[in-house]
């Protein structure tokens, strides 16, 4: 966050659901975010967004609860954001920021405000932040084609969840299987010596 003009810092052991309080000026305007992290090996849930939400109102509630996390973020929890007042910076938004990191350009403009001041400090676009801030309306929505394709691997990846769970959950009726044939192999085997 100091690396693109920021004054930041963690919150400690008593985050409250904030890990990071990030403040910044882009012209005229101060911004503050409270960052809930999440460095995760699987999806981020409502859960993440609650604690946001909960550590923004804990520090004053005069900024903007963000989540920022390496991973995806489910579609329930994306759409919990939004009705809540969450911004969400998840896998979508990582590749977004290092697409233009690459490029210089920005693609599939972004609403959030924390997004929009990323983007526009990598691109060095200042311009395009005020407008996101200032003029938020104005911005392009993604096209219909890029939104499709969001929402396609949005559910391609709950489908490969599911996968998952399913193949987890009969791992353990196999094995809750296995046990029972054992058990009723001990309880014959007894009943056969007391017979």
């Amino acid at each position: 966050m100091k690396s693109h003009g920021f004054e930041a810092r963690t919150t400690g052991n008593t985050d409250g659901g904030a890990d990071i309080i990030a403040k910044t000026t882009i012209g005229e305007l101060n911004k503050k975010f409270y960052i809930q992290c999440k460095y995760y090996n699987k999806s981020v849930s409502v859960h993440a967004i609650q604690e946001a939400y909960a550590g923004c109102a804990y520090h004053g509630n005069d900024g903007t609860p963000v989540v920022i996390t390496n991973n995806r973020i489910t579609p329930n929890a994306r759409r919990y954001a939004k009705k809540m007042g969450v911004e969400v910076i998840g896998d979508l938004e990582i590749k977004a920021l290092f697409k233009a990191q690459a490029t210089g350009e920005i693609f599939n403009p972004k609403k959030n405000e924390l997004m929009a001041i990323l983007l526009g400090s990598i691109t060095n676009n200042e311009e395009y932040t005020l407008q996101v801030l200032i003029e938020p309306e104005q911005i392009q929505e993604v096209d219909n084609k890029e939104r499709l394709k969001i929402e396609l691997m949005e559910g391609f990846d709950k489908a490969a969840e599911l996968t998952r769970e399913a193949a987890r959950l009969y791992e353990v009726a196999s094995n809750n299987t296995q046990m029972a044939l054992a058990l009723q192999k001990e309880l014959l085997l007894k009943n056969l010596e007391y017979g």
